[in-house]
């Protein structure tokens, strides 16, 4: 018995040798089966109407894309396609439409490397798809590679170099905008990275008498292998530095004003002078010297004798001695005290500092006993003279 699928149709266009817009070609039927004993077999179709037209084949550079969201903090590296180009033949009336060949990867939710196939679609200039059904393509599908990188933000610090001008000083703002970047790269590039340090070559305050401000690329001060994350980031930054008139202030004080410290058990310690190295001039008693100081207005301001805390602190001075034997001895000790952090000292007033061990104090008193009783003894027997005469 004959069944549909014994049964082929034919179209020859053998004889078709010039194109044209419309062929009319007779459709003839045979079987596979039983052929030399059929007489004739008619189809329900005589004959089919075929359009002719030139081949054209034409070479596209492959686009590719991408759909959907990476998963939170990653961000797609870079795409490569194993092939990017692409051969396409067919009737010249659809090649020459084709504006684009395009491979599109699904990326949703992808936090690491995506490598697959994806069929190539094309389109034309407006973007619409065009069927490939009376085309063919040297490749219909292709290998796409993506990279999917982690992201992290990082702090962004400035260094400067250089001073302000006389009788300027640095009020200790810094300001950084944007003060962070976010940067894509492998994780262990990224692990190592703690901060973008814009070094100071870019940021000279040399003889600045105002805020120093300045745009800085830190492109260029970015890890091999670490990007921008952010592709609408031109990577400029500006730093600006503040500069303010310094003011200076003088607080007067005496020996009596000054607390001595780290005074060896059993010891007694003396200021017996006060000395403005700088100037050369030694204060004795009661006698009042002073301290001067530069910084920013609203720091100096709230210097007062009472909470600079003056301190002559011997042990810097002893820790130069040996501290088996006597420490007993005259001793020069600079006067600290205790300013806010961008306040300077602009004199430096050093204490002599007196030390006598027990033995020495005992020494000295029991001398100053005996010349007394030797006094006294002297003016009994004057005494007695004046008496007898």
């Amino acid at each position: 018995s004959l069944n549909t699928t014994d049964i082929v149709a034919t179209a020859d266009v053998s004889d078709i040798t010039s194109l044209a817009d419309l062929y009319t070609i007779d459709i003839k039927y045979y079987s596979t089966k039983y052929n030399d004993n059929i007489e004739e077999i008619d189809g329900s179709i005589d004959n089919v109407k075929l359009s002719i037209e030139a081949r054209q084949t034409k070479t596209l550079t492959l686009t590719t894309q991408t759909t959907g969201d990476v998963a939170d903090g990653y961000q797609v590296g870079s795409i490569t396609p194993e092939q990017n180009q692409v051969r396409i033949s067919g009737p010249a009336s659809v090649v020459s439409q084709i504006a684009s060949a395009v491979a599109t990867v699904d990326i949703s939710d992808a936090a690491s490397t995506i490598s697959t196939y994806s069929d190539i679609r094309l389109f034309d200039a407006d973007g619409d798809a065009i069927s490939t059904e009376n085309l063919t393509m040297n490749i219909n599908s292709v290998k796409v590679t993506i990279t999917i990188l982690p992201v992290t933000e990082i702090p962004i610090t400035a260094q400067y170099s250089g001073t302000p001008a006389d009788g300027y000083m640095l009020n200790g703002q810094m300001t950084i905008d944007p003060s962070s970047v976010e940067l894509a790269g492998k994780s262990t590039i990224l692990s190592t990275v703690q901060s973008i340090v814009i070094p100071p070559a870019e940021l000279d305050i040399t003889g600045a008498t105002d805020d120093v401000t300045k745009t800085v690329d830190i492109t260029q001060y970015l890890p091999d292998g670490v990007t921008l994350a952010d592709s609408s980031f031109d990577g400029k930054v500006t730093v600006t530095i503040g500069i303010d008139p310094a003011a200076a202030t003088a607080v007067t004080a005496t020996i009596d004003d000054l607390t001595l410290a780290n005074v060896p058990t059993g010891y007694s310690a003396e200021i017996t002078s006060v000395t403005d190295t700088a100037a050369g001039t030694t204060y004795t008693g009661s006698r009042a010297f002073a301290l001067t100081f530069s910084g920013l207005s609203e720091d100096v301001s709230t210097i007062t004798l009472s909470n600079l805390n003056l301190t002559v602190d011997l042990d810097t001075a002893l820790s130069q001695v040996d501290q088996s034997g006597d420490l007993s001895g005259t001793y020069a000790v600079n006067i600290t005290c205790t300013v806010p952090e961008n306040v300077t000292e602009e004199n430096t007033l050093t204490a002599t500092v007196v030390l006598k061990s027990p033995a020495l104090q005992q020494a000295e008193e029991e001398a100053a006993a005996a010349e007394s009783s030797a006094a006294a003894e002297a003016d009994q027997e004057e005494n007695t003279e004046e008496t007898t005469q």
